[in-house]
Parts: structure tokens; sequence; C-alpha cells
């Protein structure tokens, strides 16, 4: 329990006193000097001056009876209250050693309780309990004296309070007979009554500025309440409005969305079909949908050069070139996926890039490999940076698939720049978003070019209606949700078309396994895909020509 201190500082108090008092020496001593000054000299000037001097020396001694009488008054109250304040001080600092023993008993008590509970479980009726016990009443006992003491204290700081009280009221009523025996005059009384009056108004004013800030204060908070309940009934009463008008279209999508699981051939639809309800119950979300699809399909084709011609300035660009033309031949799985993750280097924000290789298979027949680049850019809005392959394409790529996107469009004029004709056979690979535009091509460009193979990993194709006679592999890692975003399950495994769902080779799980190097390090040494190093003998050789080409948005 805290004792608070006597208010009041009595060192201020007995300053302001000397102060007053010393006004009141001076005034008498001018009061002096005035009644000096009336009893020298003669002549009727002086007269007309000593009797001018006579006056002035009364009213000076006027003004020194309230300054002295003000300041003994003060006085006597500042010796009071220090006295007071010197026994409230001691009085609360033997309080605070009385709660400290208690403190420090209560402490005590705690810790043999604990024993004792401790002993009662191991060896009940065991004669220290009744010793304990007896130290805890004593301890106990010791605890209420000086808890009652505590309590004392805190009486007898009330009657100090009290007392400084009371010596103030006797302090006020000295002042005020000191004030009051000198204010004889009219004026001073009237003078008086102004300031009451004065200060009664200036009270009165403050109560009403109170008063009205308050009534102004509750009638604001009423109408903002009124106007945010009307504004509320209009809310609720347009989205009512407006599910009563899209819910019968969402309910009808809904059952299309749900007899697109049951009934074979509406894969591909299914996205679609979620898209178009989103966007119906998210008007804001369905027009920046469409706004990012259209802005990548109605964009100008890219200008595609070589990338040979390009002055990488990044080291890590450079350094993925590097690798890049440094592959000799293409063999195994991870030699594709190592590939991949070389365009994706030479790339990056700043451009697109497709590596086109040509090799010569172990029947001599050259074909080509196009490598596709994976989502470099995922900025939705303002920042767009110059990558094509960015989540506009993707979007695009996914619901409108018939539409040809500034990606798909520089990588079949890049495909027309490197020489591949309109029958040569052609692999495409890609990861993520490269693997969505690999499916995509197969499935919707065939009459273009002859995609007799196509490896992904990590992208979402299994809506995707490739021809049978294209050999697919697609790899995706457990947990990786990106392949699923298609909302299909993949299909059964055909001799030509194999999805192979497999751990990621460290055991990583989950959105961070859809990582290029992850799949690298899956296609190199998981057990599960040794039947398949070797699914694209036709495209493993060594390379013997090779271009990339670039282009931005």
């Amino acid at each position: 329990m805290a004792l608070q201190r006597l208010e009041g500082n009595p060192a201020a108090l007995a300053a302001r006193a000397d102060s007053l008092s010393a006004s009141a020496r001076a005034i008498q001593d001018a009061a002096e000097a005035l009644f000096a000054l009336s009893f020298a000299g003669s002549g009727d000037a002086l007269e007309v001056v000593t009797g001018r001097a006579d006056d002035a020396a009364g009213k000076v001694k006027d003004a020194h009876r309230r300054y002295d009488g003000t300041a003994s008054a003060l006085v006597t109250y500042a010796v009071e209250l220090g006295d007071a304040h010197r026994k409230a001080d001691a009085i609360i600092n033997e309080s605070h050693a009385d709660q400290n023993m208690a403190a420090g008993l209560d402490a005590r008590m705690l810790d043999l309780r604990h024993t004792r509970e401790q002993l009662d479980a191991t060896s009940p009726g065991d004669p220290r309990l009744d010793d304990i016990d007896d130290t805890m009443r004593q301890l106990a006992y010791r605890r209420d004296n000086y808890e009652s003491q505590v309590h004392e204290s805190l009486s007898q700081l009330a009657a100090l309070r009290d007392d400084v009280d009371t010596a103030a009221e006797r302090a006020i009523s000295r002042i005020n007979h000191a004030l009051d025996s000198t204010n004889d005059g009219l004026w001073d009384r009237v003078g008086d009554v102004l300031d009451k009056i004065g200060d009664f108004l200036a009270v009165v004013a403050k109560w009403v500025a109170d008063v009205l800030a308050t009534i102004i204060t509750a009638i604001l908070v009423v109408i903002l309440a009124l106007v945010t309940l009307v504004l509320l009934v209009v809310a609720i009463a347009l989205i009512l409005a407006w599910l009563a008008l899209v819910a019968p279209l969402l309910l009808i999508l809904g059952r299309l969305l749900l007899l697109s699981f049951l009934i074979p051939g509406m894969d591909r639809w299914r996205t679609q079909l979620l898209t178009i309800m989103v966007s119906i119950a998210l008007p804001l979300v369905g027009a920046l949908i469409l706004w990012r699809v259209l802005s990548d399909i109605l964009a100008p084709d890219p200008k595609v050069t070589s990338l040979d011609s390009e002055d990488i300035d990044a080291r890590e660009q450079q350094k993925a070139q590097a690798a890049a033309k440094g592959v000799p031949a293409l063999y195994s799985l991870k030699d594709y996926v190592d590939a991949e993750g070389y365009t994706d280097g030479m790339g990056g924000e700043g451009r697109s890039v497709v590596d086109i290789r040509k090799v010569a298979g172990p029947d001599g027949v050259e074909r080509w490999v196009v490598t596709l680049p994976s989502t470099q850019d995922w900025v939705v809005q303002n920042g767009d940076t110059p990558a094509t392959n960015d989540l506009d394409s993707n979007l695009a790529l996914i619901l409108a698939p018939e539409m040809k996107t500034q990606y798909e469009r520089a990588v079949l004029d890049a495909m027309a720049q490197a020489g591949i004709g309109r029958d040569d056979p052609v692999m495409l690979v890609g990861f993520s978003q490269g693997g969505i535009m690999a499916g995509h091509l197969a499935a919707n460009r065939s009459n273009a070019y002859n995609f007799e193979a196509v490896f992904v990993y990590g992208a979402p194709i299994d809506a995707m209606d490739i021809p049978e006679r294209t050999k697919v592999l697609s790899i995706q890692h457990t947990g990786d949700v990106v392949p699923g975003l298609d909302l299909t399950h993949p299909k059964p495994n055909t001799p030509n078309h194999v999805t192979v769902a497999v751990d990621a080779h460290d055991g990583t799980i989950g959105l961070t396994s859809h990582n290029n190097a992850k799949y690298s390090e899956t296609a190199a040494y998981s057990p599960e895909l040794g039947p398949y190093q070797h699914f694209f003998n036709t495209f493993s050789g060594a390379v013997t020509e090779q271009h990339q080409y670039t282009w931005q948005e």
C-alpha cells in the first residue's frame, strides 16, 4: 500500500513570505520619510506639500499593514506546513519499513508453505509438519502487527492533513483580516465587487463554453452515427441487390464448375469458369484481371534480336550466357533443367531470353530443343519490368489460350529466325511459366510447328489438350502448388504422356520446392525418375548449333 506525501512546498512558501516582509519594510521606510517631510519647514507652499505628504503617508501605512499582515500569516503557515511535512516524511519512511518487513514475512511464509506441501506429499505425518505450522503462525502474527502499523500510519497522515487544512484556514482568515482592515474606501469596495463580478462572469463563461462544447460534441457524434448507419444500410442494400442480380448467374456457373470435375473434356474450361465467378462476385478483381490480360494481348509485337548483339552489363547474366554456351551436349533430364536455369539467368526482369539448340540425335537426325524462360516479373501494375514472361502473360495463357501473348509471339518469331522449319522435330523445355508456354504451344500451335516432345516441371499443364503424338513428361514436386493452379488432376499416364509426382531430393515440401535448382537435384538423384532419364533419347546428343534471342515489352 503506497502512502502519498503531503502536498505543498514549505520552502517556496517561506521565500514568498520573506519577499512580502521585505516589501512591508520598504513601505514602512517610505511612510516614515513622508511623515518626516510633513514636520519640516514652513510657509504656505510647504503646507500644501506637507498636507499631501501626510495623506500619502497614511495611504502608504495602509499598504504596509496589508503586506505585513499577509507576510506574518504566511510565515506562520509556512512553519506549520514545514513541521507537518517533516512529521509526514518520518511516518512514510517508517511505514515503508513496516511494509518491507511484512513483504519479507510473506515471502518466508510462502517458502514454508511450499516446503510443507512437499514434505506432506512425501512424508505424511512427519513431526516436522507441526514445527512448520507453528513457525507459520508466528510469522503471520508478526506480519499482522506490521500491517496494523501501516494502517496506523495512514491514520496519522490523515490527521496531519487535517492539521494542515486547519492551519491554512487560519492563515487565510488572518490575510483576509489584514486586507479588510485597510479597505475602508468606497472605491476599494466597489473594486472588490467588480473583481468578484469579473471572476464570476469568467467562471460562468468557462462553464457555458464547456457545456456547449459537450453538447456540440454529443450532437456531432449522433450525426456521425446516423450518417454511418445510413451508409451502412445503403451499402447492405446495394450488396443485397447485387447478390440478387448475380446470384442466379453464380449458381449456374457454380454448377458448370462442379460438372467440369465430373465430365471429361471440361478440364480446360475450369479455370475460366472460376475466374468468371470471382470477377462477377468481385468486380474490381475481375476488372484488374481483364485489364492485365488485354494489356498483354493488345500490346504490339516485341522486337526479337540475337542476344549476341546485346550488351549484357550484369555480371550474373554474363556468367549465365557463358554457361549456356558452354553446354556441349544434352543427354539427361538434369541437362535440360540446367539449361532452363541458364535461360532464366540470361534474362531476369530486364529482358526475355529463349535458348534454341540444334542437337544431333543418336540416329544422326538433327532436332531442335527450345528452352523457354519462367516467370521473372510478378509486378501487378505500376513499375512493370521489361520482361514479357510476367504475370500478365501467365494470366493470358491460362484464361485466353486462343489469343497470342507478347511472350508467345516473340517465341514463334525467335524460332523462325533460328531457321526451324514447319516439319522439323522440336522439343519444348520449360519450368513454371516456361512449362505453361511449352504445353500451350504443343496444344494450340501444332499446325505451325512439329512439336514432337514437351518436357516441363512445376507447371500446370494437366488441363491442356496436348495431342497424343507429342511425347510429354511432367515432373511435379510434392506440395508444389503451382502445378495444381489449373484445378485439374494429372491424366492417367500413357506411353506418350507421363506425369511423375515426386518428393524434392532435399525433402523440401510446399511452395519452397518450386525452385529450378531443387528440380535439378531431383532430376539428377531421384530414383523415381530413373526410368525416364532417356525418355527423350531422340533429342539427346551433341549440340551442333545454338541461338539465343532476346526481346522486351
